[in-house]
Formats: C-alpha cells, structure tokens, sequence
C-alpha cells in the first residue's frame, strides 16, 4: 500500500508458468520486487484484474515482461527517477495487451525487449515537471 515503509525487494524466480498471475477482477500492488527468468511471462493479468507497479524490475522472462487480457489494466507511477519500474530483456514484449486491455502512465523504462516495447494503447500521464 501507500505506507511509507522500504520493504524488499522480494525475488519471484525461475517459476514453470508465469511468475505472478492475477484474474477474476484482483487487484495487485506492487513494490520493490523483481520478477525474472520465469518459464512464462513475468506477470500475466486476467479478465479486468489491474495492476499498480512502482519500483519494480520485470525482466528475462520467456514470454512477456507483462501481459494483459480481457479488459486489465496496469498503473506504472514513480515518485523520483531512482524509484520507477524497469521492464527489460524479456523475450516478448515488455508490455502487451489483448481484448480491451491497457497501460494508464508511462511507457518509460520499458527497454531492450526482443518482440517490442509496448503494444497497448496507452494513456499517458506526464512526468511532472523538474523544480
């Protein structure tokens, strides 16, 4: 949640299937976690389920870095430049949508993916501005 506390980072790894898989309308918060080298994709979101990502890095996955289906949507927010996600080095997309699904924030820090960066329609939130 949005307390202030410095868990982690937790290691999701070298999973048969993806590493986190959400459906059925869950809702998911994360924070200070990599999820890397699993047999599927990193993390795979179902049937309207939503995902808000912050400090993260979503990499070296088989499939996709994160996939999403049937109306899911994932929120990738920062705080400072030190503290956004990185989605990189999968071997599908870094972020790919199907039926309606997609990406509320920024496309920013998705990288170096083998089958393309991002191929959801985005809806882009600005960065704020440097004071």
């Amino acid at each position: 949640g949005d307390f202030n506390i410095n868990p982690g980072p937790d290691l999701i790894t070298e999973n048969g299937s993806s590493g986190i898989f959400g459906w059925n309308g869950a809702s998911l918060d994360i924070r200070h976690l990599k999820v890397t080298d699993n047999s599927q994709n990193g993390i795979s979101l179902s049937l309207k389920s939503t995902l808000r990502i912050f400090d993260a890095d979503i990499s070296g996955n088989l499939l996709n870095g994160i996939e999403l289906r049937d109306g899911s949507s994932v929120a990738r927010y920062w705080s400072d430049n030190s503290q956004r996600d990185i989605i990189t080095g999968n071997s599908g997309w870094g972020l790919v949508c199907y039926g309606g699904s997609n990406l509320i924030g920024t496309t920013e820090q998705i990288e170096g993916n083998a089958a393309g960066e991002v191929n959801c329609p985005p809806i882009i939130i600005p960065p704020p501005a440097a004071e």
